[in-house]
């Protein structure tokens, strides 16, 4: 597996606002556009940041999708620690 769709798909959110928008609209029916598993859209849908680092997802563009899912922080950090021990 590969984090290559995810990646592509979290790009296309970060500098397309037509692709944000529909997104945010139905994020399951967009994640299926851009062929995300089912281990990759529970990760998605989970906000498992640590996961989707493991995984390969560009932790910069993490930064920027915490915000389109509207996941403060703080959560985040607590997310990417959970992995650590």
């Amino acid at each position: 597996m590969s984090a290559y769709e995810i990646n592509k798909l979290f790009h296309a959110i970060s500098v397309n606002e037509e692709v944000k928008q529909r997104y945010v609209e139905n994020r399951e029916k967009v994640m299926n556009e851009y062929h995300l598993n089912e281990q990759e859209q529970r990760m998605v849908q989970e906000n498992d940041f640590a996961a989707l680092t493991e995984y390969g997802v560009n932790g910069l563009i993490l930064m920027r999708i915490k915000d389109v899912h509207q996941v403060p922080v703080p959560e985040m950090l607590k997310s990417l620690k959970s992995r650590e021990s």
